[in-house]
């Protein structure tokens, strides 16, 4: 059984973003099963760097679509994604460091993270997406 996935009740409505997010959601699982089973540092390092990676990529992809359309919450829903990447960023070079392991607590954190921001706040930018033709 999964950690988390992705769900219908996620859905933004925009095929590339769903699409990203259930990438994003697939590695923290992955992460997280790697985590649980005790796989190597090196294989929960990479899953780790993954997990940003993607993060940052699909950040970037979102907020270009919504630049595109001239979504007036861009400049915060900008915000709320850096918060986040730099929360991230701090915790894989720590990570790197060999100071902290992955433990229950980012697993949690990123889970909620993305759950709580995709249902309230990437669902809110769907429908001005939908209704610029962005499906």
């Amino acid at each position: 059984m999964a950690f988390v996935s992705f769900t219908e009740s996620l859905s933004v409505g925009v095929g590339i973003l769903d699409h990203q997010h259930t990438v994003l959601f697939e590695t923290i699982d992955a992460l997280y099963t790697a985590v649980r089973n005790g796989e190597p540092r090196a294989l929960v390092g990479g899953l780790l760097h993954k997990m940003a990676e993607e993060t940052h990529q699909h950040f970037l992809a979102e907020e270009a679509v919504m630049e595109a359309v001239h979504y007036p919450q861009l400049k915060a829903h900008r915000l709320r994604h850096c918060s986040l990447t730099t929360e991230v960023d701090e915790y894989v070079a720590r990570f790197d460091r060999s100071t902290i392991p992955i433990d229950n607590y980012l697993l949690d954190f990123l889970v909620d993270w993305f759950t709580t921001h995709i249902r309230l706040v990437d669902q809110l930018y769907a429908p001005w997406m939908n209704m610029c033709g962005v499906r």
